[in-house]
């Protein structure tokens, strides 16, 4: 991912701009909630390697997208 905003950062101006917009929401999209959640958990006494806040972010997430599909009826046909 950081390659890609590399790469494109590079070069002309449309190749820069989505450098830099991608760049940019990577941290807010990424690292804001990922300090946010480190700092909770350290603050707690649960301490967490890389490794283990992407797979909280990840999960994070997904269940984020579930629960705006359930919300908006994409999961209407499922059986409750």
């Amino acid at each position: 991912m950081l390659g890609a905003a590399v790469a494109l950062s590079a070069t002309s101006f449309p190749g820069g701009m989505l450098g830099f917009l991608f760049a940019i929401g990577a941290v807010f999209f990424a690292a804001v909630p990922g300090g946010v959640i480190r700092n909770a958990l350290d603050q707690a006494g649960v301490p967490l390697t890389g490794k283990d806040l992407a797979w909280v972010l990840a999960g994070s997430t997904c269940c984020s997208f579930l629960w705006q599909a359930y919300e908006h009826g994409a999961c209407s046909g499922i059986a409750t």
